[in-house]
Order: structure tokens, then sequence, then C-alpha cells
């Protein structure tokens, strides 16, 4: 490279560097609108997730990395800013496999389907104790439809509820893992 196209090379940088510098001046009133409807826009996308936010709601976490690590990842996906972008990427989607299963909430499908064929469907209803009386309590009546007798309808009701003991299980090791991979990344994507 001869010393004329160095300078060249160098008056591009520096016209760059100017560019940027003028782009991101925060005096500057170009700067200020750019941000302002940059601001504007991304209240608009975050709009549908916080209006169904309620600050009781478990799932609203959920809602709310899965809103954030998806955009990221697009960002990262198509970005080429930084080196490792594609590795971000990846990271985040390994993140929002698990975010898929915790809103599936399926982590006993297999073990409730066996319950079911076993024992038939899970029925109730709320039975008046005092039907003739205006403000009657009610009694909640459960059964499932194959069991014949009382005995099989303890021992449908501890299956199942050993099932959900495993479901609640298989969440929270889902939960702990999806927890563990932010830990691990997150600086590197918010950075």
């Amino acid at each position: 490279m001869s010393k004329s196209e160095k300078w060249k090379e160098i008056d591009r940088i520096n016209e760059l560097s100017d560019k940027l510098r003028d782009y991101f001046d925060p005096d500057d009133w170009k700067f200020k609108i750019r941000r302002t409807w940059r601001n504007i826009k991304q209240a608009w996308k975050w709009f549908k997730v916080g209006y169904y936010d309620y600050d009781w709601d478990f799932q609203s976490i959920i809602d709310v990395l899965d809103f954030k690590l998806t955009n990221m990842r697009d960002y990262f996906a198509t970005s080429d800013i930084a080196e490792g972008d594609e590795q971000r990427a990846r990271e985040i989607d390994e993140a929002l496999y698990l975010i898929d299963l915790l809103n599936e909430n399926e982590f006993a499908e297999e073990e409730r389907a066996a319950h079911e064929k076993r024992w038939g469907e899970f029925k109730h209803e709320f039975i008046p104790v005092m039907p003739e009386h205006p403000r009657t309590t009610y009694e909640w009546k459960a059964w499932f439809t194959k069991a014949k007798d009382e005995t099989e309808e303890e021992q449908a009701r501890q299956e199942l509820i050993e099932i959900m003991r495993l479901e609640h299980e298989r969440y929270s090791e889902t939960f702990r893992k999806l927890f563990e991979i932010i830990g691990e990344f997150a600086q590197g994507w918010w950075n």
C-alpha cells in the first residue's frame, strides 16, 4: 500500500469517526429527535408485554424474558457489529428453548396420559349443601371415571398427586437451567 493510499484510508476512517460522533452527539438536535423516535418505537414494541403484566403474575417474568431475548437474538443473528454475534444468538436460542418448555408446561404428559388410560378422566362438580337456602355453601366432589370404589379413587388421587409433584420438579429444574444460562452469558449479551 502506497503512502497516498494509506492517507486515503486514514481520511476515510476519520470521516467515518466524525459521522459517528455527529450521529451520537447528545447535544445535537438531530440526535435528540432520532433518540426520541427510537424510544417511542421501543415503547410501542413493549406495550403488549406490559399491557398484560400483573405485579403478582409469575408468568410475566417469563413473557418479558421471552420478548427481550427474542429481540436480542434477532438482532445478533443479523448484526455484524461485533465479533461473536452468531455465537451470542446461539446462546440466546438455548435460553429461548427453555422458555418455550416453560410456556408449554408439558413436563409429565406421558405420565398423565398413562394415568388417564388407567383411571379414566378426572371429573368434578360442586354440589350445593343446602340447595333451598339462597346463600348455600358447596361441597366439591371429584372422581375418576374408571375407578370402581373408594380405594381405587384414593389410589388414583395419590398417583395424580405424584405426577403433579414430578411436573413441578421438572418445571423447577428447567427454570433453574434457564437462569443458569442467563447468569453465565447475560453480561456478554447486554454489554
